[in-house]
């Protein structure tokens, strides 16, 4: 479960393969999805309150426009199951894991939707600059017994996403 940014509502996620988002003023469902076509493992509300980012095990992740009331984007990135999704504090990023053991951390591209959506009163134009891409995986190091390693990359002190080319895997 999330409360959205504005602390009036709360959504959650189900084995159900639903979404639901509750008012917790008046106590009702407000919004229903039938999101998944297997388990919601996790949501998280983007920072302006507009879109929720689901996962599940069914390898997806989506992105529902809440305004709207209905899916934006479906995405495709892990091998098995989408284990966990997370909104980065300004919403710019979002991260992934799933059970294949990779994280993925995506450019979310949702304030571009958004102006172009306020631009075009509504048109959409069809530009795909717009759908969300990974901007990097991430594998665990294989584990080794008895030495210490070092990794061949470091990420720290600078942005990840701007470090990797696309789908670049690290090992």
């Amino acid at each position: 479960m999330k409360f959205h940014p504005d602390g009036t509502c709360v959504a959650s996620g189900s084995q159900d393969k639903s979404i639901k988002i509750w008012d917790i003023r008046s106590q009702r469902l407000i919004q229903h999805y039938d999101a998944h076509s297997a388990q919601v493992n996790e949501i998280d509300f983007h920072p302006n309150g507009r879109y929720l980012l689901s996962s599940s095990n069914d390898s997806t992740l989506k992105i529902w426009d809440l305004r709207q009331g209905h899916i934006l984007y479906t995405l495709y990135g892990h091998e098995g199951a989408s284990t966990s999704a997370a909104f980065s504090p300004c919403g710019d990023y979002f991260t992934t894991g799933g059970s294949d053991s990779v994280v993925m951390v995506w450019k979310s591209n949702l304030d571009e939707n958004e102006q172009e959506f306020i631009e075009d009163f509504g048109a959409k134009t069809g530009n795909d600059t717009a759908v969300p891409k990974p901007q990097f995986k991430a594998k665990p190091a294989p584990r080794r017994t008895g030495t210490a390693t070092t990794a061949k990359k470091s990420v720290a002190g600078g942005s990840p996403a701007k470090s990797f080319a696309p789908t670049q895997q690290v090992d």
